[in-house]
């Protein structure tokens, strides 16, 4: 999980400093549905690539990580941090399949593009049967992100003021260094210290680079840190209005906090 370029995977993180409550998922077993090509293609490929750090069961617990001292994802739990789906749910595909291929910058996570894409999809598949939080199904694709409104200084000042009243200073920092007085007692879920992003150093954020995957990471927060969902903290004085209305309203101020962001990077 790591370093100093942990993007909004930090804050009570990026804004609101409140830990994001995540339903438990029970620890799941390799479920036994199948003996198809693509799960045995894909167990070998977790056996040979991931269970050095993940562990052979996928339990976080692989020699390399004990040997140097991180920690990898726990599957078991179903808790993935970059997700285009709503809190609470397991990933799509496309999430799954995104992070295997251009791994998570500023973690041990590297990306996979050795694999083919066949054992990348196979080693997805396997993944997934690693935990019960699949049993219901998921997602195989992301839905779209709405259009993003044209840059412009005024969109950059409407996301600056929004920093300012969702409170992502107290992690963040006032200046978006990852220096806010919250920075420094940040846990995980699971008691590991996190930092907040450097928004004016990181060059990659964890669960994507584009602006659509920050936007994307903005609305639906980061399973397992302090990063939670914006949707609802967004909604402010949207009373009365339609249900269309309301989330254009959420989206375009999502966006006016992505330009901000982008605006502090040098």
């Amino acid at each position: 999980m790591t370093r100093s370029h942990l993007w909004l995977t930090s804050g009570a993180a990026l804004f609101l400093a409140a830990l994001m409550t995540v339903p438990a998922v029970p620890t799941g077993t390799v479920h036994a549905q199948t003996q198809s090509p693509d799960l045995q293609l894909g167990k070998k490929v977790f056996g040979d690539q991931c269970a050095k750090c993940h562990g052979r069961q996928g339990k976080g617990d692989g020699p390399d990580a004990k040997k140097f001292g991180f920690h990898p994802r726990d599957f078991t739990l179903g808790a993935f941090k970059c997700r285009c789906t709503a809190s609470g749910q397991p990933p799509s595909d496309e999430d799954l399949m995104r992070t295997a291929t251009v791994g998570l910058p500023g973690t041990p996570m590297l990306p996979h593009k050795e694999l083919s894409e066949e054992q990348r999809a196979a080693v997805v598949q396997y993944v997934k049967t690693l935990s019960n939080a699949f049993d219901k199904g998921n997602l195989a694709s992301c839905p779209a992100e709405p259009a993003a409104p044209p840059a412009s200084a005024d969109l950059v000042a409407e996301g600056k003021g929004l920093y300012e009243k969702m409170q992502c200073s107290k992690c963040h920092g006032s200046t978006g260094r990852g220096d806010g007085p919250s920075a420094a007692s940040l846990k995980d879920d699971w008691g590991n210290p996190i930092k907040p992003y450097n928004f004016v150093l990181v060059k990659n954020f964890k669960c994507g680079n584009r602006d659509e995957d920050v936007f994307r990471t903005l609305q639906t927060g980061m399973t397992g840190s302090p990063m939670p969902s914006f949707v609802d903290a967004l909604s402010f004085e949207t009373d009365g209005m339609s249900a269309d209305r309301k989330k254009e309203t959420v989206d375009h101020r999502t966006w006016a906090l992505v330009r901000y962001l982008r605006s502090l990077q040098q």
